[in-house]
């Protein structure tokens, strides 16, 4: 894919688009001074979340089903752009002029919303595919913070301002994927497709690579990949989903505990970004930094009531789950970053389980025993999200995925070894894909590391060292890094 990375101008129209995202409930920060605001508001809610759930899982079907995968031009993003305009529309329409016929808007504008939303996230989704995990961490954090600070300014502007500021900020969201759309189509993903069918070893100008999987068992090895890169952030995306959704909360009656969690949780992750180390930074995050997190948070919670231990610590539970949606999303960007899954594969399902979670989450909190003692409950939900952490492979398991001596595995690496990796490729006709991974290979990493490395499922990194060894005529590991290393 020829991509570029984002401008300037496409960081800000990103900020104002998340700022009115309708599946993040934080943006919805309307006042009940409103008319028709207590009939609108739960029907466009639970109708926006509803369709995209919908629509976010006929994106992935369309993905596993078609060989052009999914692919959004001019013309239908202008729809979708224009879909998303009307339903804000509606609302406010509702909000200022018909509260008579509140339930009616609300529903009609929720499912264009909601619709909308989906497909016009997928835009950017492929917009910021340029990242990898570091680069995506940052930009996404700041980008993250500065729309939690519009919607936290927007709660001290009255009402009618806030519609007009609200409608300016719509636009201004889909100008720049519509801008990126009038030269070619906003997303594609024709060359992942490709990229998979080489590391099974397949023709991709052959009319058998072009067919769409048609089994089940097709599918479920395609999602067993996916999840063998992304289940951590999955398994976080969904708690922050259910979080997000249950229960607004406001610090000193003034702004919402989850607005300034996910600006501290750009601080927090910040670091991270510069981190520069050869092992990869996921497991690294997911197997020590979190659950250090997350003890800290259970000590903190454990103090009596008053103290000021746990102070710190019950709103410091909002920041966790700041950090972990931050993560979450950063992560699916890396993984589309890698071209292994189409972008609409990725985020459309992200985007339907978000929604299913929060809608499920919507009714959950009408529960007595939920809404009223939720509180409560966000310890122990940090606590079972822990024990997922602690659970999993671990600091032992991120250290294993290294061979351990290089003099003892490989005589390879040397002086030159990327210039000689470069011209036995280009001499053999490795793709670009394969030329990295037989680098990393000759540095002498395993293909677990190379997989994390490169968000790539064990299985795809596998395939590619396989179509190595066939290109280049070897049958093993170390006839390879004999020959890198007598390749002149």
């Amino acid at each position: 894919m020829n991509r570029r990375a984002p401008s300037l101008w496409d960081c800000m129209s990103f900020v104002a688009f998340f700022a009115t995202l309708p599946l993040y409930s934080p943006n919805m920060v309307f006042s009940s001074a409103l008319p028709g605001f207590e009939t609108t508001m739960p029907f466009f809610a639970n109708t926006a979340l509803a369709c995209a759930m919908i629509a976010g899982a006929g994106v992935v079907i369309a993905v596993l089903r078609r060989s052009s995968l999914v692919q959004l031009r001019m013309t239908a993003l202008s729809l979708v752009s224009l879909s998303y305009l009307i339903g804000y529309l509606l609302l406010f329409y509702s909000f200022l002029y018909s509260p008579a016929h509140a339930s009616m808007l609300g529903f009609i504008g929720g499912a264009l919303c909601g619709l909308g939303s989906v497909f016009l996230t997928i835009a950017w989704a492929y917009l910021f595919s340029f990242y990898g995990l570091r680069d995506a961490l940052l930009r996404l954090g700041i980008l993250f913070a500065l729309s939690a600070t519009i919607n936290t300014a927007l709660m001290f502007v009255v009402p009618r301002t806030l519609l007009a500021i609200f409608l300016v900020l719509i636009v201004l969201g889909f100008v720049s994927p519509l801008a990126r759309g009038s030269h070619k189509r906003v997303y594609a993903d024709t060359e992942v497709s490709r990229d998979s069918m080489q590391a099974r070893g397949s023709d991709p100008s052959s009319n058998e690579t072009r067919d769409p999987p048609a089994t089940q068992e097709a599918f479920v090895s395609v999602f067993r990949r996916l999840f063998s890169v992304i289940v951590g952030p999955f398994i976080g995306f969904l708690l922050f989903a259910l979080t997000m959704a249950v229960r607004k909360v406001q610090v000193f009656d003034l702004v919402y505990a989850e607005s300034l969690g996910a600006v501290s949780a750009a601080f927090i992750v910040a670091p991270l970004c510069f981190w520069r180390s050869e092992k990869p930074l996921l497991p690294f995050i997911y197997q020590v930094f979190l659950p250090c997190i997350v003890g800290l948070l259970i000590l903190l919670n454990s103090f009596p009531a008053d103290s000021p231990a746990q102070a710190i610590g019950a709103p410091g539970i909002y920041v966790f789950f700041g950090i972990i949606g931050l993560l979450a999303l950063a992560s699916f960007t890396a993984a589309a970053n890698a071209q292994e899954f189409p972008v609409a594969l990725i985020f459309g399902l992200g985007l339907s389980s978000f929604a299913a979670i929060s809608l499920i989450g919507l009714h959950f909190s009408k529960l007595p025993l939920v809404g009223d003692y939720f509180e409560e409950i966000l310890p122990v939900l940090s606590t079972l999200y822990f024990i997922y952490l602690v659970l999993s492979p671990g600091v032992k398991a991120w250290h294993s995925m290294f061979i351990p001596a290089k003099d003892e595995t490989s005589s390879a690496p040397g002086e030159n070894l990327e210039g000689r990796c470069e011209q036995l490729s280009l001499s053999c006709g490795l793709s670009p894909r394969e030329s990295e991974i037989m680098l990393f290979i000759g540095r002498g990493y395993s293909p677990a590391f190379i997989a994390k490395k490169l968000f790539l499922s064990d299985s795809t990194v596998r395939s590619h060292v396989k179509n190595i060894y066939r290109k280049l005529n070897v049958n093993s590991r170390e006839d390879l890094l004999q020959l890198i290393d007598s390749h002149q």
